[in-house]
């Protein structure tokens, strides 16, 4: 909106619903003065040429560091006296003041926009409007034909020609034009020819005009590009966006220009093999990209840190993202492999319940199952730790404000992970994010809330005989977990669940409710 239009006092970029409404009852203008900031600025001293300093000298601010800074503040506020919304905006010094009259002229605001222009491609990107006569990334490509004057002249001979060939060839149409030249004996036209026929248009403009893109179907056939499925047409969209930027962006605004492109699902449509092929393809392209999506395969091919979280917060909708620091090699390496390149959806969440392995995951499913609970609906999903650490998990999560509860196990390892997430609790209460299973594991665990039965019948034939505790006994269960089959733990586990579902809600064990219950709390928390 600040970059993208053109706007003076009592013309401003922004519209009604622009204007943030803090209750039902809240019109346009109650909540005060709206204000954007927009900084540009070099990533390290003297990035930025001569040339394009001395293009918009009046607003270029050196900053500590000696990097050099643009900062426009657009501001916008409802004025009771004029009964209407009323518009300024200025450049800043690096104290955030403004720089004065010399940097205010629509000049400069002009041509720090030309430098910067903003580009948005939505959700919804039709060929039939983006390759329209009137696009805007595909009418300069049919605007300003690259083609010398004496081709052009051979050319729209040639068209003319072939014109009058297939209107000789095709009678019916050489009747009607013979019947439409009456017209002149009713009002005055033309002395030479007052009618024709253009099967083909005559000048090089207009069949440019008419131009439109032929993609071959599977079985060879052209097909119009607006014929193709919607995922391929959203693909061809980017495609032009990009020509544009390669080979006209110049043309329309300013050889120094660096745009921006907001893109909104770039996924839509597209196979999730396409998709995170995509990104490569996206970040080639020049300028900055702003980009919003909802597709964990695409997020899984971006750098961790390019990636901005949105969420709901008391303060509105706020904005995290991984500080620098809070990672080392050996986390990030961690989290690529077993997170973003895998599950990046999680990204997505709103809560992480955090477990050691299969066997929690399944458990914990099927508790928030019996609960009546769904985890997806309530934003909580699923987190194993054990090949990364819990301490990575939580590091991740308190910087992009992911809510997260933990459950481990009571043996040492258990009190390990634990004792590794005490120091990023960050002021948070450890009974409602950490639950201390009081086994030493999840199977012995459901064994000693009631679930013995589902282990018992698992029992290995050899290992049995070495049992000489009693039911009863404080080690018992233990030992029976050390003497069972090959059976994989998360079947006996799903069996020892079958028989809590069996018996109800009121038979969930206590810590696991617990779990279930502080996660969906958790997620709730604005």
């Amino acid at each position: 909106m600040c970059l993208g239009r053109t706007f003076s006092r009592r013309s401003g970029p922004f519209e009604d619903y622009d204007y943030h409404l803090a209750s039902k009852n809240a019109q346009a203008g109650d909540a005060g003065t709206l204000s954007i900031s927009l900084d540009f600025a070099e990533e390290k001293p003297n990035e930025w040429s001569a040339e394009l300093i001395q293009s918009i000298p009046e607003v270029v601010v050196v900053h500590d560091g000696d990097i050099r800074h643009v900062t426009l503040r657009v501001m916008s506020e409802y004025d009771k006296v004029a009964k209407d919304f009323v518009t300024d905006w200025e450049f800043l010094d690096k104290r955030g003041k403004g720089l004065g009259p010399k940097s205010k002229t629509p000049i400069v605001l002009s041509s720090v926009q030309r430098l910067s222009p903003v580009f948005y491609l939505p959700a919804l990107r039709d060929a039939a409007n983006d390759f329209g006569p009137r696009s805007r990334f595909w009418a300069p490509f049919l605007r300003n034909p690259s083609i010398d004057p004496k081709t052009r002249d051979l050319l729209e001979k040639d068209l003319n020609q072939l014109n009058d060939k297939i209107i000789d060839a095709h009678t019916s149409l050489k009747i009607v034009q013979e019947k439409l030249a009456k017209t002149c004996d009713v009002v005055a036209l033309g002395s030479a020819e007052p009618v024709s026929i253009e099967a083909l248009p005559g000048r090089v403009s207009d069949m440019l005009s008419r131009t439109q893109v032929t993609m071959l179907a599977t079985t060879g056939a052209g097909l119009p590009l607006a014929r193709h499925g919607a995922g391929t047409q959203s693909l061809s969209v980017l495609f032009l966006f990009e020509a544009f930027l390669s080979t006209m962006l110049s043309q329309v605004y300013d050889r120094l220009s660096e745009p921006i492109l907001a893109l909104e699902e770039p996924e839509a449509h597209l196979h999730p093999s396409a998709i995170r092929s995509l990104w490569s393809i996206i970040s080639s392209m020049k300028g900055q990209k702003v980009i919003a999506t909802h597709s964990g395969d695409l997020l899984s091919e971006v750098p961790l840190s390019a990636v901005r979280r949105f969420y709901r917060s008391d303060q509105g909708i706020s904005v995290q993202r991984l500080r620098a620091g809070t990672l080392n090699a050996n986390d990030v390496r961690k989290i690529e492999s077993h997170i973003k390149s895998t599950r990046a959806e999680l990204l997505f969440s709103r809560c992480w319940l955090l477990c050691e392995g299969e066997t929690e995951v399944w458990v914990l499913k099927d508790t928030a199952a019996i609960l009546g609970i769904d985890l997806e609906r309530a934003g909580v999903r699923l987190v194993i730790y054990g090949r990364i650490g819990a301490e990575t998990l939580v590091k991740v999560a308190n910087d992009l404000k992911i809510h997260w509860c933990l459950v481990a196990d009571g043996d040492k390892s258990g009190k390990d992970y634990v004792h590794s997430i005490t120091p990023h609790l960050e002021g948070r209460v450890e009974a409602k994010h950490v639950i201390l299973l009081p086994a030493s594991n999840m199977e012995v665990y459901l064994c000693k809330a009631g679930c013995g039965d589902a282990y018992l019948a698992h029992m290995s034939a050899q290992k049995e005989k070495l049992l000489t505790s009693k039911p009863g006994d404080p080690e018992y269960w233990d030992r029976v977990c050390k003497c069972l089959d090959r059976t994989p733990k998360e079947t006996m586990a799903l069996e020892a669940m079958m028989i809590i579902k069996k018996r109800g809600k009121n038979a969930v064990p206590k810590e696991l409710k617990g779990a279930i219950l502080s996660a969906v709390a958790l997620s709730e928390i604005a």
